[in-house]
């Protein structure tokens, strides 16, 4: 029979026991509650690390969507341009015919009744005459495609050369002077300011002004043609501006004034009149002004027509170095 003092020992015992399981139990527990904490950090860990992968990932999306959305705007600019270029090409190949088959039809037609033997000899030396106007037109244009084409690929070298711009100035004038009394214009050479020595490419730089000059001399009649030449300070350097303008009272659109340095370009004035295409000596002008590191541009005088100028940089080389 068991006594009251082993039933308490083994209720002492039974309690230890509980004791016991309840701090194992509790250590267990904390260590759940620990490995949840470290599974939790983990999770919140590779969530971040996620959203950073997301977000990079938008990112990087979002710069591709605008570099294709880039890509696609050039390359529809590129098919516009292609096809505005094939449009002026087309132009350009049918104003070339027109103005070949103007003087070779006055060629033919010249040489038909020379080789009849019709007319008197004064008539004949007439006829001959006006035969060697054509084709002299007929070989001016063709020379001036040669040299645009030349020029628009880049197969032109410069010369560049030291030279007197008054003794310069002096030959544009004798050269210009058979231009400008075909159409009985009169020349007036302006030099407005003290002239030295340019370094750079002397023939192109003729070439250009010759070409200005003959665009406003064979438009006009019985006009004065001014020719004017300056210096300026630009950017610290030495610029020498050349300028042609003549006495017409035909006024010109604001809008109009880019397009006259495009090839064989009509362009409407004010008072119903329009300016005839230039051909191709604007567009070659152009041209030239850019690979002499020059500028070429027109502005209106509100007494006058159209004044058009070029300016050139005093030093060739310097001028290289500064861009």
């Amino acid at each position: 029979m068991t006594t009251d003092k082993e039933r308490c020992q083994k209720i002492t015992s039974m309690l230890s026991t509980l004791t016991e399981n309840k701090q194992r139990s509790e250590v267990i527990l904390q260590s759940i509650i620990q490995d949840l904490s470290q599974v939790q950090i983990t999770a919140n860990i590779h969530t971040m690390q996620l959203e950073k992968q997301v977000q990079y990932l938008t990112r990087e999306l979002t710069k591709s969507n605008l570099t294709l959305q880039n890509k696609v705007i050039e390359l529809e600019d590129t098919r516009d341009r292609a096809i505005k270029s094939n449009k002026a090409k087309s132009a350009f190949i049918a104003t070339v015919s027109r103005q070949l088959r103007m003087p070779l039809d006055a060629i033919i037609g010249y040489s038909t009744l020379l080789l009849e033997g019709q007319g008197n000899p004064e008539e004949l030396h007439d006829d001959l005459q006006q035969v060697n106007v054509g084709a002299g037109q007929i070989l001016d244009l063709i020379n001036d495609i040669l040299e645009l084409s030349e020029l628009e690929s880049g197969q032109r070298e410069l010369s560049i050369d030291d030279f007197v711009v008054e003794d310069f100035v002096n030959e544009i004038e004798t050269t210009s002077r058979k231009v400008t009394d075909t159409n009985n214009n009169k020349l007036i050479m302006e030099v407005k300011a003290e002239l030295g020595v340019m370094s750079t490419d002397m023939k192109k730089l003729r070439q250009a002004l010759l070409h200005l000059i003959k665009a406003v001399s064979t438009r006009n009649h019985d006009h004065v043609i001014h020719f004017s030449v300056e210096t300026e300070i630009r950017h610290n350097l030495s610029w020498y501006i050349f300028k042609v303008s003549d006495s017409s009272e035909m006024k010109m659109p604001g809008e109009n004034f880019e397009h006259l340095f495009d090839p064989f370009i009509d362009v409407p004035m004010t008072n119903a009149h329009i300016l005839e295409g230039c051909g191709l000596g604007m567009a070659i002008t152009k041209h030239i002004c850019n690979i002499l590191h020059g500028r070429c541009g027109i502005v209106h005088d509100p007494d006058y027509g159209p004044t058009f100028s070029i300016a050139i940089p005093e030093t060739h080389q310097l001028m290289n170095m500064n861009i």
